[in-house]
């Protein structure tokens, strides 16, 4: 027997009614043959869940993008999709709508066990949400597995910039670790894979007195740009 599941992806409203409508028009009794008082219980949850209160009686055609967004995902979900396809969710969304979502989305795997399974070019998403991660290129499989596998692959550059009370003396640094100066700062850039981070700071250390420390590790979107040049994506 095949499982529930939904498809979600953000679009332009085709619907004139208000959002309470739309909603349990998404996700008709007679298809998923729900008993009356199981979907008023889930449209309650999901109600609360999605901020939707005030939202249920007002004309679709009024709502922002992002409200549109949580009453079509509120309508996915009313029959509790064992699988949830999500394409772009976070598309077009201002950053309190998109932190929010996510926050919700990891309530709904966590909680229920939901399958969801995301479709997205937001590194950011990826981040927050995807613990595994598979790379589709020219019809092809190029990668399944974990995420922190995969980041970790094409994690080449780290930054660490140094505070110094008065000038350092730095030791002599291998050619695998590149020192400049920044205004008042130093920046020390290393690959983590050819050089461990605690020997660069024993190295900082030893150079001076340090009023601070801050270790930027290399973008999301260079590690990804990286690795779609590796795996000839571009």
């Amino acid at each position: 027997m095949w499982p529930r599941w939904a498809l979600f992806s953000v679009s332009a409203p085709s619907f004139g009614g208000t959002s309470r409508s739309a909603i349990l028009s998404s996700c008709s009794g007679d298809i998923y043959r729900l008993q009356e008082d199981a979907w008023k219980k889930r449209l309650d949850e999901l109600t609360d869940a999605l901020d939707l209160g005030g939202l249920l009686q007002a004309p679709l055609r009024q709502l922002s993008l992002g409200q549109r967004m949580r009453a079509e995902l509120c309508g996915a979900l009313l029959h509790e999709p064992a699988i949830l396809f999500l394409d772009e969710p976070t598309i077009g969304l201002d950053a309190v709508s998109k932190l929010n979502l996510r926050r919700f989305l990891k309530s709904e795997n966590e909680d229920r066990g939901t399958t969801i399974l995301l479709t997205t070019h937001d590194m950011s998403d990826m981040l927050a949400l995807c613990p595994r991660v598979l790379v589709l290129g020219h019809g092809k499989l190029l990668y399944d597995g974990a995420l922190d596998a995969l980041l970790y692959r094409y994690d080449t550059k780290h930054t660490l910039r140094c505070l110094f009370d008065g000038e350092p003396r730095w030791p002599a640094l291998p050619d695998s670790i590149r020192a400049e100066r920044d205004a008042d700062a130093w920046l020390l850039t290393f690959s983590p894979g050819t050089v461990p981070a605690d020997r660069v700071l024993r190295l900082v250390m030893d150079a001076g007195s340090v009023r601070e420390m801050t270790l930027k590790e290399q973008d999301v979107d260079e590690m990804v740009a990286g690795m779609y040049h590796d795996m000839r994506l571009t």
